[in-house]
């Protein structure tokens, strides 16, 4: 070192230029925003704490781990297969927007209908073998599809009638939208004209040291659809099983009108939930006139899922059915029950449209981002 002063001056040019070279490679990959964007990316999708030992993850959080991963490499060409199948609505909408926003190139196996129609510009339909190419979103896929059928390939009966109403709403401008689901839970309300269904006063349930639920108050009318949302473990299966009389509460009370029968569906040990649709319609001949669904959605594809939509409205009875399918929410939700966080459940008595405007309205652009729960500590009197 001091031979090299003592000859002369030090080229400082070498390191320099590779110095801005890496400065310049750090900053065109975002390297400085990295530790925001993490936190930013893991808070969306509801990822566990970051110590948490892997092995300590379900399939369903471990999934999610891996496409935060395939977010924050952002390759030119994102490939993702089922991706808002293990998300809540709120995080499912989120990752609409992300997507939306996407420099690259997205390819996504999906089922999700609100993504194929607000952010999908190309679809790939894969039926009985064959591949069919469509230009567009959903709706004009949909409406593509079945005027370009062979009439002796077109459906026929409930299943063409399920499709023809389905373009009807999506044709349908959001203000309409919402006026017939307005109108569709007074028309419900009326043919089942009586008192509560269920009444709950303000309800308390913990998990351990945890407030699953701090204090829910709602009156359910008779001939509602009330759409439960919430991020996984925040306490949807608890309240259901709290409706059901499976569940005792920690405070408060819930009960359920005088000749109300009421039945719980739901999927067993985590797999696929026994097709709803069928059931609904089985039960309907048992005299149950309330019917708690868990996550019906799982496992269905489009076709499944609009025949669910279909048996849902055509139920006369009341329903309750926890889901993360924003679009079965759109057309069947007369009432919404959602997990807010800090162990709050709102209850909104209307549409789920209404709902995600009033939401905005109270929380303003925190509303766009969505947390991990969080919940209050139990306290019992």
């Amino acid at each position: 070192m001091m031979a090299e002063l003592a000859s002369g001056p030090i080229d400082y040019g070498p390191p320099m230029e590779a110095q801005g070279r890496l400065e310049q490679a750090l900053n065109a990959a975002g390297a400085w925003r990295l530790d925001a964007r993490i936190a930013s990316l893991t808070d969306a999708l509801r990822l566990p704490p970051g110590d948490t030992p892997t092995n300590a993850l379900s399939a369903a959080e471990r999934r999610r781990v891996a496409l935060c991963r395939l977010l924050l490499q952002a390759p030119d060409l994102l490939l993702l297969d089922d991706p808002h199948a293990d998300l809540d609505a709120e995080a499912a909408a989120w990752l609409d927007r992300h997507l939306a926003a996407y420099r690259g190139t997205v390819v996504a196996a999906t089922r999700d209908r609100c993504f194929v129609e607000d952010v999908a510009n190309w679809m790939l339909e894969l039926d009985g073998g064959a591949a069919a190419a469509w230009q567009g979103g959903y709706a004009s896929w949909l409406e593509q599809k079945w005027e370009r059928l062979d009439g002796a390939a077109a459906p026929s009966g409930d299943r063409r009638l399920a499709v023809q109403r389905e373009i009807e709403w999506l044709r349908m401008p959001p203000r309409v939208r919402t006026a017939n689901a307005r109108a569709r839970m007074q028309d419900r309300a009326g043919a089942g004209a009586g008192s509560a269904v269920v009444e709950a006063e303000n309800l308390i349930k913990g998990s351990g040291a945890r407030a699953l639920i701090g204090g829910l108050s709602f009156e359910l009318p008779p001939g509602a659809i009330a759409g439960v949302l919430g991020p996984g473990r925040c306490g949807k299966t608890t309240l259901l099983g709290l409706i059901a009389g499976e569940v005792a509460p920690d405070a408060g009370t819930i009960r359920l009108g005088a000749d109300i029968r009421a039945a719980l569906l739901e999927a067993p040990d985590g797999g696929p939930c026994p097709d709803p649709a069928p059931r609904l319609a089985e039960l309907q001949q048992t005299g149950v006139n309330l019917v708690l669904l868990d996550e019906p959605e799982r496992g269905l594809d489009i076709d499944g899922m609009r025949a669910l939509e279909e048996a849902l409205l055509a139920f006369p009875g009341a329903l309750v059915v926890a889901t993360a399918d924003r679009r079965l929410l759109h057309r069947t939700a007369t009432h919404i029950l959602a997990f807010e966080g800090d162990s709050r459940v709102e209850w909104f008595p209307g549409a789920y449209a209404a709902y995600e405007a009033d939401r905005r309205r109270r929380l303003g652009r925190a509303a766009e981002q969505p947390h991990r729960i969080r919940f209050k500590k139990l306290t019992r009197g």
